[in-house]
Order: structure tokens, then sequence, then C-alpha cells
């Protein structure tokens, strides 16, 4: 039985959140997002401090897709913490990056951080669509998530 639990999306542009969101509308229950709009806001969330105390509310998700914005400072960095932390075990969740880089430097520094995997935003939005499609059904059906432990 797939886990309600949610994907946590980073992502810092709002039109490209929508494109998302958009393309998810129609995925099953079981997939929800929790959106965030920068990397230390994504920390704060699986710290649970802040506004994120409430794991009822804000619970730790099930898969991190984390846009690589160049303009969103920290996307590295946050890879590098979240694959660091050997408390919480963060290091274990399964976390995908989206970006409309196809440099392969850019490609081999995620994977070198420890992404899980590494899709390139295509231009056409049907494609698009189709690849968060088959994301959503992996990740969100079939791939078996390591249990985290809580903050």
């Amino acid at each position: 039985m797939p886990s309600n639990a949610p994907f946590l999306l980073v992502e810092g542009n709002a039109d490209d959140c929508s494109l998302i969101e958009r393309a998810f509308h129609d995925a099953p229950p079981y997939v929800r997002f929790q959106r965030l709009s920068d990397c230390e806001e994504a920390m704060a969330y699986l710290e649970g401090e802040g506004p994120y105390t409430d794991r009822k509310k804000y619970p730790l998700p099930k898969v991190v897709l984390l846009d690589l914005d160049f303009t969103m400072p920290g996307s590295f960095a946050f890879l590098k913490w979240l694959r660091a932390d050997k408390r919480n075990n963060h290091r274990l969740l399964p976390t995908l990056v989206i970006s409309s880089s196809a440099e392969p430097r850019d490609i081999n520094y995620a994977y070198e951080l420890g992404t899980n995997a590494y899709l390139t935003k295509p231009a056409d939005y049907q494609d698009f669509t189709e690849q968060l499609r088959a994301l959503a059904l992996f990740w969100g059906k079939f791939a078996e998530i390591p249990q985290l432990s809580e903050p």
C-alpha cells in the first residue's frame, strides 16, 4: 500500500511549481505535495523546526523533489547537508533533482552529492507532464522507501 507521506517539492520559481503541480493534478491520491520555496525552509521542514514542528500537519516526506535552480542559492549545499545528516537518517531520503540544466558537470556533481535521480526539464509541456507522472508512479507507488527517524 502506498504511503501518504508527501513529496517535498523545493522549488523557488512559482511558474515551474505551477507546471509541476498541474502535471500531478491527475496523480493518484497517495501523491501529495508540500511545497517549499527554498533550501533553508526545506532544512527547517526536515528538522521539524519553526512552523514545521507538528508532524501530523507536516509529516516527513517520502521523496524530495529539488529544483536545481541557480537563482535559488543553496541547492548543492542542501544536497551536501542532506547526505551528511547522520542523526536523523535524512541521508536515506530519496532525493530527485529536477533541472533545466543538462550540463554534464551539473549532473555529475548532483550524483556525487548523492541524488537518486537527475531529471532534465523537457521544453515540451506534454513531455514534462509524462516525465512527472512516471516519477509519481514509480516513487509514489512502487519504490520501497527507507523508514526515517523523527528529529
